[in-house]
């Protein structure tokens, strides 16, 4: 399974479904199943404080393919707050094969370039790697320029 990422709005509405883009509460988001929050208080990230109606969180998944369900509720209930809400997906198994950190660590640390898993690795001279920053460089520099 890929780790991936996915947004998740919360918009306080008032009855009729309009979004009150003058509200000030504060959403609080819960994580069930297959996935977490990105982030906690103390980048204000859950609860998040709604701005201009609005409060994303950015969900991650897991490594393990499932359900993943997201609660919002405002942070001080009461009569007259919001109501809370949730939305449901499901992260699915990823078609190819993860590059986990501590590889990527080995493949970065060693002289190698790996272009994949069971790939052959290319062994560049000192000399090599200098000409393709030079190329690199020339093409950054004519890049958006006409010819």
């Amino acid at each position: 399974m890929a780790l991936t990422f996915l947004v998740v709005v919360a918009e306080v509405t008032d009855d009729s479904g309009n979004v009150r883009r003058l509200a000030k509460e504060n959403i609080v988001f819960t994580v069930e199943g297959e996935g977490e929050i990105i982030g906690d208080a103390s980048i204000n990230a859950n609860p998040r404080a709604v701005e201009f109606g609005s409060a994303p969180v950015l969900i991650r998944s897991t490594q393990t393919p499932g359900k993943i369900k997201v609660t919002a509720r405002v942070q001080f209930e009461g009569t007259l707050a919001p109501t809370p809400a949730e939305i449901e997906f499901e992260s699915v198994p990823a078609e190819f094969a993860m590059c986990y950190l501590e590889e990527c660590n080995a493949v970065q640390g060693s002289a190698g370039v790996s272009s994949g898993a069971g790939a052959p690795k290319v062994i560049l001279s000192e000399e090599e790697k200098n000409q393709m920053l030079i190329e690199v460089e020339r093409q950054q520099t004519e890049f958006g320029t006409e010819k």
